[in-house]
């Protein structure tokens, strides 16, 4: 077995990783900023400076390959290696602007952490700092502030490697370089907000949060994005009760495969259905607020009509379609239907099914994707908020939602629902792959869970008796 040593500390070496990457997965922390785990290298940064016993100067860690016997000394145990990695950030804060007060970046900013940990203790530059151009249109969603990009090249290498675009180039020489984008004069591709994740200094901003919440007052829970059956592992952010942002997770790949931790902008700007003032905040028969012991009487009483039909969302949690499709029981199955919303797939993340859990709806039972009833239906139980057209047959009506809709407003019973951000559950992504929802938001009305509501509800209902089972 062939192994190395960091800083004293024994690593098997394994192959295709460099010396840095071996470093975090030990937990040995190197600063760097132009690496990323799904980029690679560019080399071009020079913060993972280390000293390597043998090899004269420094090395960069995120190019060099370990061999058996090799031993590396980080800016831990080496002297030359602190200085070096102070002297490419006395550097790069030469010409960085003095603005970490008003910058989005503040709070969660590589640049500012390392410097913090490893940077000089003052600054000997005693000119006038380089100046270059701000707020910089680069079209609908980014704005780009060239003074505070340290050239690393993320967002170059993002575009080129990973979307097959090569908008984005450097122009200029020394200290004149500069990103620039193309003839196109634009970012137009629907994955362009994952430069802004990408950028370790706040050169990319987006322009739905530029100078919104500070990053320290907001709330964040490690959840899965709900705008289609890729499931994206996202982080989730609050403010003040209100769903603001999120940003793919780089850990635990559920739902990305061989792409990498991105999600596209299509499901990352959807936030504002889950802000929706107007909201069901009470259980409702007739009408008339009732309490949730009267709800779910009343539901299960039309639950248990004879022809009783359940449409359920596959946007529900596994354990709220399970719990629902105990509510219809058949000896042929449970007597159920789905719905959510279809549209074009974009052949990378964004999937045509725009619900999170069509697998979930599967391993419950849950019947086929219906949009519209025929005459002749008249008692359905629906679960969330996708339009389905209901005809003036039915007289007997449940819905549980999270917002009032013509659906709500002809049902006999109106039950409210939590938002995916308000509640705890599991999902199947398109590969079967079983994720977790954690809880970011209170659900805006006081209760039980929507599973608990439903098993309430299906204990209720009459089960069918054995020998209509084997008949």
């Amino acid at each position: 077995m062939a192994t190395f040593k960091i800083d004293g500390r024994e690593i098997e070496i394994r192959d295709g990783q460099s010396v840095l990457e071996h470093s975090l997965d030990a937990g040995i922390e190197i600063p760097h900023f132009c690496w990323h785990k799904t980029l690679g290298f560019d080399g071009n940064c020079r913060m993972c400076m280390c000293e390597v016993e043998g090899m004269p100067g420094v090395q960069i860690a995120c190019g060099m390959q370990p061999s058996d016997g090799m031993e590396v000394s980080t800016q831990e145990t080496s002297e030359t290696a602190r200085e070096a990695q102070e002297g490419v950030l006395e550097m790069l804060l030469i010409n960085h602007p003095l603005d970490c007060t008003i910058c989005d970046q503040a709070g969660e900013c590589p640049l500012q952490e390392n410097t913090h940990k490893y940077g000089p203790a003052a600054s000997r530059f005693e000119e006038s700092k380089l100046t270059k151009p701000k707020k910089e249109d680069w079209g609908e969603h980014i704005i780009f502030d060239a003074e505070r990009c340290i050239l690393c090249t993320r967002c170059t290498r993002f575009m080129s490697d990973v979307r097959d675009d090569d908008v984005i180039g450097i122009s200029g020489m020394g200290d004149k370089s500069t990103l620039t984008l193309g003839a196109a004069g634009e970012l137009k591709d629907d994955y362009q907000l994952n430069v802004v994740d990408l950028c370790p200094v706040g050169a990319l901003t987006s322009k739905h949060t530029r100078f919104h919440e500070r990053v320290w007052f907001m709330d964040f829970a490690e959840t899965v994005c709900p705008g289609c059956s890729t499931g994206c592992s996202v982080t989730a952010g609050a403010f003040q009760g209100e769903l603001r942002r999120m940003k793919p997770r780089e850990v635990g790949l559920a739902g990305h495969g061989p792409v990498g931790p991105w999600m596209c902008d299509t499901g990352r700007l959807d936030i504002d259905r889950w802000n929706s003032a107007d909201r069901l905040s009470e259980p409702t028969v007739g009408g008339e607020a009732v309490s949730w012991d009267d709800a779910v009487q009343a539901a299960a009483d039309i639950a248990s009509k004879p022809g009783a039909i359940g449409v359920a969302t596959t946007m529900a949690t596994c354990e709220e379609l399970g719990a629902f499709a105990a509510c219809f029981p058949s000896p042929e199955g449970p007597r159920t239907a789905r719905s959510g919303a279809t549209d074009k797939a974009d052949g990378f993340l964004l999937t045509a099914d725009r619900t999170m859990n069509a697998r979930g709806a599967d391993a419950a039972g849950i019947g086929p994707r219906v949009k519209a009833f025929g005459e002749g239906v008249e008692t359905l139980f629906i679960l969330g908020d996708d339009p389905v057209e209901v005809p003036d047959t039915v007289t007997s009506m449940v819905v549980m939602a999270t917002a009032p809709t013509d659906l709500t407003r002809r049902a006999q019973v109106v039950l409210p629902w939590a938002t995916p951000f308000e509640k705890t559950g599991h999902v199947e992504n398109k590969d079967g792959v079983r994720q977790s929802l954690s809880m970011l938001l209170q659900p805006r009305h006081a209760g039980p869970a929507a599973d608990v509501v439903l098993r309430r509800i299906a204990a209720l209902v009459p089960q069918p008796e054995p020998e209509e089972a084997e008949a």
